[in-house]
């Protein structure tokens, strides 16, 4: 057992040998009763409740998270015998401690816990189980607390993007962002459930499975969705949700990139609005998709950044000037390789095989290279031109044995270098 260290945010996994019985660790009550929480190492004994939010659970197909049980009567692990399944056994901890930050002490003020249920077939050997502890600071303690910059002033390359919202109250604005990575400009990548060898979308809600967005880091990301032909013909609405949650989990709600590494929340002009139209991810075709077919799919996520040193000649910073998030929709198109599998007779369900359908997202730094060009003038004349005049009433340009203009020239040149000398 890894311990829970104070402050120090983690998301940790095991696999662990099936027991569907109660009491066990997949078992509620494992994870909510049996401990107190202290609220300073220093203070009498004073603790604090453990608050239970709604629980949820998790879907076999889809990953999809729903509200399902009371937190005042949670279940206990309990065996199908019909469906071959152990049920209500939970597979997702989470902990978020409130704390607060004094003078002379930080104190825990809140704590909660979020339990996400789920089910293991009778052949699984072990299951994995995903913990992970939050803290979090109320709104009126944020600005007591130091934030975490990504460069100062420039980005540094390989820091996280800092992007946030734009908040309005009443003529003032401000951008609401959190400093922590996993709540920032994330992309999915695969993760591995229990039991499977199959790679799939992190499950939805999760955070802590996907990778944050790293300055001058281009990047390609994807994850895979696994369904049958029956699930696309017939649920194709949950897949698109399914599939809109894993995309824009991360980029639904931000409209504005910091554009120095150290922008900071109460100045405006140190952010840049990012181009988020997503108008176009949510459209859906309106005729019917052919059996084996969802399209409106979200497929690709282009994230694409321009990025310029400012400043000084000497020690430019590197800095955002613009970004832009495109959406691109596809579709999921059952392959039919054996003649079961697109058979026209319903097949049986456990003779149905399912396909992997990868969805995918891209960043691209593009940098603009305003390097100052050096001028060089032209070399000057030994001698200056002198006007037609200086010598008036004696004449300087002509035709026969006078002297010409160039000839004059060269010739006051030296005479008034000999007066110099002299």
């Amino acid at each position: 057992m890894n311990p829970a260290k104070f402050l120090a945010g983690t998301t940790t996994s095991c696999a662990r040998p099936v027991q569907c019985a109660p009491n066990t660790v997949f078992d509620a009550a494992y994870y909510t009763s049996g401990f107190v929480i202290v609220t300073d190492p220093s203070s009498t004994g004073k603790t604090i409740p453990l608050t239970i939010n709604a629980p949820t659970c998790i879907d076999p197909v889809t990953g999809i998270q729903t509200p399902c049980f009371s937190p005042t009567t949670l279940p206990t692990p309990l065996w199908n015998a019909t469906a071959s399944v152990c049920s209500q056994v939970v597979l997702q901890v989470r902990y978020t401690f409130t704390y607060s930050v004094y003078i002379t002490t930080t104190i825990i003020t809140a704590a909660t816990v979020d339990l996400a249920f789920g089910q293991i077939s009778a052949g699984a050997s072990s299951v994995l189980q995903t913990f992970s502890t939050v803290y979090v600071v109320p709104p009126t303690n944020v600005s007591t607390l130091p934030v975490p910059k990504s460069g100062n002033p420039g980005y540094i390359v390989g820091k996280p993007l800092l992007v946030g919202t734009l908040v309005k109250n009443g003529n003032q604005s401000a951008i609401a962002y959190t400093p922590n990575p996993q709540y920032g400009l994330t992309v999915p990548t695969d993760v591995f459930f229990s039991g499977s060898t199959t790679p799939s979308c992190p499950p939805a809600g999760s955070r802590s499975q996907r990778l944050p967005v790293l300055f001058g880091y281009d990047s390609l990301a994807g994850c895979t969705l696994s369904y049958t032909r029956e699930d696309l013909t017939n649920n194709c609405a949950v897949i698109r949700g399914r599939v809109l949650e894993v995309q824009t989990l991360a980029v639904a709600g931000i409209t504005h990139v910091g554009r120095f590494g150290n922008a900071s929340w109460e100045d405006l002009e140190g952010w840049v609005q990012i181009s988020n139209d997503n108008s176009s991810a949510t459209a859906v075709l309106g005729t019917p998709d052919p059996a084996g077919t969802c399209s409106s799919l979200l497929t690709e996520l282009d994230i694409q950044i321009l990025t310029a040193p400012l400043g000084s000649k000497i020690n430019p910073q590197p800095a955002i000037l613009a970004m832009r998030i495109n959406y691109v929709l596809g579709r999921f198109q059952y392959r039919c390789t054996t003649p079961l599998d697109c058979a026209t007779v319903p097949v049986p369900p456990a003779t149905t095989p399912q396909q992997s359908f990868r969805i995918k997202t891209t960043v691209s730094f593009v940098e603009i290279e305003n390097r100052p060009e050096m001028l060089v003038p032209p070399a000057p004349r030994i001698v200056p031109p002198l006007p037609q005049d200086v010598f008036y009433p004696f004449k300087i340009g002509g035709s026969g044995k006078g002297l010409d203009g160039q000839k004059w020239r060269i010739l006051f040149g030296f005479g008034v270098g000999l007066v110099l000398v002299l």
